[in-house]
């Protein structure tokens, strides 16, 4: 008899949740803000003058052509890094990994999550990054032009840079969390 009870009750319950607009079936997860780095407007415009100082810095050394191999650093780099996320992506067991998107935004431009994405994934998949980019360029050295090379080398860390600076202060607080990028900068959430 008193199971019968139980689940007499248990049904009740079910039923005002589904009443409410709630699965017997949510859970729900309670996050803390525990860092936010936002980045100021002097950075961001610093940040684009440093781009356009590398495209002086091209032009000057390769005359006319300077202005095509700055003009195809970029497209070159971006398409790197898009096929090698999502390579890396296939890789992980990161629940971000259907969310990632471009995204043009001040200081974090190019393919980034939608939506939050681990800490410790993303610091992972940005360093192979990193490291996958700068050996793709030292293997291409040999066929490509030096200014090309070079816009290349310098693209590449211009993008990846101020992902790896926010991410790098991230992990010096030592708690593993959840990261959203947004506008100007990023934060971090812990469970």
């Amino acid at each position: 008899m008193k199971r019968q009870d139980q689940l007499r009750d248990w049904d009740k319950d079910r039923d005002k949740e589904r009443d409410r607009g709630l699965s017997g079936e949510s859970t729900f997860y309670n996050y803390t803000l525990a860092g936010r780095q936002q980045f100021p407007p002097v950075a961001t415009t610093a940040y684009a003058l440093l781009l356009l100082l590398f495209a002086a810095v091209e032009i000057a050394v390769a005359g006319g052509r300077g202005i095509g191999y700055a003009l195809l650093g970029v497209p070159i780099v971006w398409a790197m890094h898009t096929a090698l996320t999502m390579t890396l992506l296939r890789t992980t067991r990161d629940s971000s990994r259907g969310s990632w998107a471009w995204k043009l935004r001040p200081l974090c431009c190019g393919f980034l999550p939608g939506g939050f994405a681990g800490l410790r994934a993303q610091t992972r998949l940005h360093l192979h990054l990193l490291a996958i980019g700068i050996a793709w360029a030292g293997i291409a050295y040999v066929w490509i032009p030096l200014p090309l090379f070079a816009g290349i080398l310098c693209i590449h860390a211009w993008v990846l840079l101020p992902r790896l600076y926010v991410l790098y202060r991230f992990r010096r607080l030592g708690k593993p969390g959840l990261v959203k990028w947004h506008d100007g900068g990023a934060s971090l959430y812990i469970p």
